[in-house]
């Protein structure tokens, strides 16, 4: 949730709780170990005074309230918020800043606009079902090939037309200060896009692409493995592993928990936004001459045709 957002929640909460008052104790209260019990007691007061800035006092359950609607995930964090927005709200005041129609509006506009954002979002959540089991297993089914990985790795290759070259060069690159990159450049003519460079890639794909006997000794190699020569598509080819993820595996019970919360957040989105469209549709909306017409013209000029370069 982004600052301005925050802002409008505590916003609203000042607006909707009121200001409250304290004063100052002119003695500092001294604990004793007879007064612990009733110390952690006061502590969760909900009516508790955490702060004051200017007259202006955040109780307990104006913190909780904060924390519970988003616009701070600590009590320290309320606690810097409250006061950076009152020490402001304060200065905006005597400016007078508040006064007047517009701002009156907006005023109340945040007040509306979180009322039937969080709040109204908050509500309709109850009433969303949660996923089951036996839908997560059935999602889990139906993208099976997210779970069940095989080996996939990066590898630079060289192509050659002599095997007695490609076995020279992979004698050279297999030397421990030698640059596969630098002898790719060297030996290669025609040189396209990828550089020799095939990056991240399955055991079939590397098949096609240099040969079964290549990919058969990718399967088994290491990082920094040098390979080959070996007959490939296209040449003789020599081979450089440069990165290798084995093949795994997610049994549905380590998948679920993420499943759950993917599908129920999901869920959330789209019976929300369903909820949100019924209710618009029920609410009695007259618009004005004047807005019908913008509308129209905004609708045209969306289907109209687009010119080139447009």
């Amino acid at each position: 949730m982004n600052r301005f957002y925050k802002y409008v929640i505590v916003l609203v909460l000042v607006l909707m709780v009121g200001q409250c008052r304290v004063f100052a104790v002119d003695k500092p209260v001294v604990t004793t170990s007879k007064d612990k019990k009733t110390t952690v007691a006061e502590k969760k007061d909900p009516d508790r005074v955490l702060v004051t800035v200017n007259g202006v006092s955040l109780k307990g359950w104006q913190a909780d309230a904060m924390i519970k609607y988003g616009a701070s995930r600590s009590l320290p964090k309320a606690i810097e918020l409250w006061v950076d927005i009152q020490a402001k709200v304060a200065e905006a005041q005597r400016r007078k800043l508040d006064k007047g129609r517009d701002a009156q509006f907006i005023l109340n506009l945040y007040k509306e606009y979180f009322l039937s954002g969080r709040l109204l979002a908050n509500e309709l959540e109850k009433e969303i079902p949660k996923p089951t089991e036996e839908q997560a297993r059935k999602k889990y089914e139906e993208n099976i090939d997210r779970y069940n990985q095989p080996l996939k790795a990066t590898v630079r290759h060289i192509t050659f037309q002599k095997r007695s070259q490609a076995q020279e060069v992979a004698e050279e690159a297999k030397k421990r200060d030698a640059d596969f990159q630098k002898l790719y450049e060297k030996y290669t003519k025609q040189q396209d896009k990828s550089k020799g460079l095939l990056k991240n890639m399955s055991v079939e794909k590397l098949k096609a692409k240099l040969g079964e006997e290549a990919a058969a000794a990718i399967r088994n190699a290491k990082k920094d493995d040098v390979l080959g020569p070996f007959i490939g598509v296209k040449g003789f080819e020599i081979i450089k592993v440069t990165s290798i993820k084995p093949p795994y595996k997610v049994e549905f019970k380590k998948a679920k928990p993420g499943l759950l919360a993917q599908m129920t957040r999901q869920m959330k989105t789209d019976m929300q936004k369903k909820a949100i469209e019924e209710i618009k549709a029920k609410a009695e909306i007259v618009k004005s001459q004047e807005i019908i017409e913008l509308e129209k013209q905004a609708e045209k000029a969306k289907s109209a045709p687009k010119g080139p370069g447009k």
